[in-house]
């Protein structure tokens, strides 16, 4: 019988049956009080003989004999382990310790140390961090010297997409340089979410459709974990988009449900109003292993990068959740980027330039004059250098709300790149207290003394009264005119009779009113609209038909009423 309680005596020795050389013992005799853990060094002596010698390591019951490394009975266990003993060691290659390799980083700007490993001398270190953007490797790389042991790296994404760090070494300006290399996963936003026993449950293919760009996702296993990050490919899509989602779950999945979320917002999180779809039934075995669905992105859906989450889950035992890790469950994450503005080479369609009050940044770099002001006077040899790197922008008040369909950017000669990152945004004040950013900046970009153009998704624009530019941390300003353009369309009668829009014959009436809003004439079924202030702020909708809304909760002013995200039309809210 082994120790009594299980609890044994350690006794761990290098044994030469003639010598009987112990090199660590531990443990008390007939004792049920031993420890089971034990950490201990070991000092090779300077005479051991050189090449491949043995360690054998013994766990003996503490109440029959001591340890015995040649006795075969029912009361011990031994584990033999080679040792190669050499005149000399090699000095190991430089290598990172912290963080750990091949693990999940836990920052966007994370601290990364090494260890040279005996290797002598070290000119300088090349520390490098790189990752895949859409399709464009990101690159940032670091020269140190050669008695730094640590640095931070630049900003890295926060969406879990793999990370490679290359450490490279040099021992003198015309050696060569070495380098070793480590792969790791960036800190990710959104809440971890796994699944456990019962492999399962998991998506067979995914594909999407009618998006700009779509994704042809396919597996034919359970993800290691029951979660998989898929990054390779995203879906492209526009406020106010719709695309099609077609899911096939694997066989088993007849006794699952599947629901998939879309971070709208931004915000970081999933919430109850962000379920796009769930598919099957709770406490039933007889649901499909196939769906199609249409996704129908909000007008307000946050410009730039979201997460869809798509989980299978068990119906009977298990509901599903969007974060936290439970059995009978898969869960994969994919990319979506939404677009409110996108780089074109021409503003298309009749279109106006708009002019107003400039609003920004006071001041200018060293008081030479290069204020904001320049941004807007039509003069590509004047420029916007802003006095301080962080925070900096430039904008317009329109003076009304406006449909802006086009706007053009050049940034400054000799300067360009420091625009990457930058933001137009819109708000509906003027102090931007709550900026909405229609287009950032690529960080990629290849920028030049040239005129870049940004087009509106929507067929008419996007209705906003304050336009402005925003600098990115360390930028500056730096950037030469920006041309704003609203697109021309037909606008409504602000009197007592039906109001004839546009050539298609849409009425809007009455108008002014103090309520009920009707819209006929269209040669399309209204699928969407929504209404915004004359400061471009989106207010909430009642809809009192398929093509009545009431108006009577708004206060007494002009409404922009967009449809179906491109037929746009003003209303007056009478007292």
């Amino acid at each position: 019988m082994w120790s009594y309680k299980g609890l044994d005596r350690l006794e761990q020795r290098w044994r030469f049956q003639r010598l009987r050389r112990r090199g660590f013992s531990a443990g008390i005799f007939q004792s049920c009080a031993n420890l089971t853990k034990y950490s201990f060094n070991i000092s090779v002596p300077s005479n051991a003989v050189l090449g491949t010698t043995r360690m054998r390591v013994q766990i003996r019951d503490a109440w029959n004999d001591v340890p015995n490394a040649c006795l075969i009975d029912g009361v011990s266990c031994t584990t033999d382990f080679n040792i190669e003993i050499s005149s000399s060691l090699t000095a190991c290659s430089p290598s990172i310790y912290s963080p750990v390799p091949n693990t999940q980083l836990t920052n966007a700007v994370s601290t990364f140390s090494w260890t040279s490993n005996g290797t002598t001398p070290v000119s300088q270190w090349i520390f490098t961090t790189s990752y895949q953007d859409f399709g464009n490797m990101i690159t940032n790389s670091q020269t140190l010297s050669g008695s730094t042991l640590s640095t931070q790296t630049a900003t890295l994404p926060t969406d879990g997409r793999p990370i490679t760090v290359t450490l490279g070494w040099q021992s003198g300006s015309t050696s060569p340089v070495q380098q070793n290399t480590y792969n790791y996963f960036a800190s990710d936003r959104y809440c971890a979410v796994g699944g456990g026993k019962y492999k399962g449950y998991f998506i067979q293919n995914l594909t999407t459709s009618n998006a700009k760009t779509n994704i042809n996702y396919s597996r034919d296993k359970y993800s290691e974990g029951g979660y998989e990050q898929f990054s390779s490919t995203w879906i492209t899509t526009t406020q106010g988009g719709i695309f099609n989602v077609n899911i096939i779950t694997s066989m088993a999945s007849f006794r699952a449900v599947t629901k998939v979320w879309i971070d709208w917002n931004g915000n970081n999180t999933f919430e109850d109003s962000e379920v796009s779809f769930f598919g099957g039934t709770l406490q039933t075995e007889t649901n499909s292993n196939n769906y199609s669905f249409n996704v129908t992105v909000p007008s307000n859906a946050v410009n730039g990068l979201v997460r869809m989450r798509v989980q299978v889950c068990d119906a009977t035992w298990r509901t599903p959740a969007a974060c936290g890790i439970q059995d009978l469950t898969s869960t994969t994450d994919f990319n979506i980027f939404v677009e409110s503005f996108s780089s074109a080479t021409a503003c298309s369609g009749t279109t106006t330039l708009l002019s107003g009050t400039v609003l920004g940044s006071p001041g200018s770099f060293g008081n030479y004059g290069d204020v904001k002001e320049h941004v807007f006077d039509g003069n590509n040899n004047t420029w916007f250098d802003a006095p301080s790197p962080n925070g900096q922008w430039a904008g317009l008040d329109l003076g009304s709300t406006q449909n802006i369909s086009c706007i053009v950017f050049r940034p400054r000669n000799g300067w360009a790149n420091r625009m990457r990152g930058g933001k137009f945004q819109t708000s509906t004040d003027a102090n931007f207290s709550n900026p909405v950013t229609i287009y950032t900046v690529p960080q990629d970009a290849n920028l030049s003394f040239t005129d870049y153009y940004l087009t509106s998704i929507a067929q008419n624009g996007i209705p906003a009264r304050y336009v402005r530019y925003l600098s990115p941390d360390g930028g500056y300003g730096n950037i030469t005119e920006i041309k704003i353009y609203k697109k021309n369309i037909s606008g409504a009668r602000t009197d007592n009779q039906e109001s004839e829009i546009d050539s298609s014959k849409v009425i809007v009436f009455p108008n002014p009113t103090t309520s009920i809003v009707t819209i006929s004439g269209l040669s399309e079924e209204i699928n969407t609209m929504h209404i915004y202030s004359e400061e471009g702020k989106e207010m909430q909708l009642h809809k009192v038909g398929a093509n009545k809304i009431d108006i009577s909760n708004l206060s007494p002013g002009v409404y922009v009423l967009v449809i179906n995200n491109k037929q746009t039309y003003k209303i007056i809210k009478s007292e």
